[in-house]
């Protein structure tokens, strides 16, 4: 497969530097930002200074726009995402635990493998089928390997 010649060429941390505050952006100590830099990447962090751009089609930022404003919304970004994640987790757990906990106590150990307590026998096909096949591999994998 023949690759394409890609129009934009690769800028070093000093170079990238340069580019952003020819655009206008503020950088207060080029060392910070060009371990910013190298540790993030400029690809990422552009999607977080492209609201500070005055215009997006020259990549001119807005006057005052300093790469402290940019690091401070992508640093809000990673902590909101972080909450979330961990947000996300409890509840799939909990929800996990007690689609297991409540048929178990009504119905038994095995209540997953008896399709009367299904609705879509489809869906019951293909849930005893993963179940049997993750619990053979798991079997397997412990007590075999």
């Amino acid at each position: 497969m023949k690759k394409e010649d890609y129009p934009k060429k690769v800028l070093t941390l000093d170079k990238q530097i340069t580019q952003l505050k020819d655009r206008g952006l503020v950088i207060d100590d080029d060392e910070i930002a060009k371990n910013y830099l190298k540790n993030i990447s400029y690809f990422r962090l552009q999607g977080y200074w492209w609201e500070f751009q005055i215009d997006k089609e020259n990549h001119k930022f807005v006057e005052g726009t300093n790469f402290n404003d940019v690091i401070n919304l992508y640093t809000f970004d990673r902590k909101l995402r972080l909450l979330l994640f961990d947000v996300l987790e409890r509840i799939e757990i909990a929800l996990r635990t007690k689609l297991v906990y409540y048929p178990s106590l009504e119905l038994g150990h095995w209540w997953f493998e008896d399709k009367n307590n299904f609705f879509v026998e489809d869906f019951f096909n293909e849930s005893v089928n993963e179940i049997s096949s993750h619990f053979l591999y798991y079997f397997v994998k412990i007590n075999y390997s």
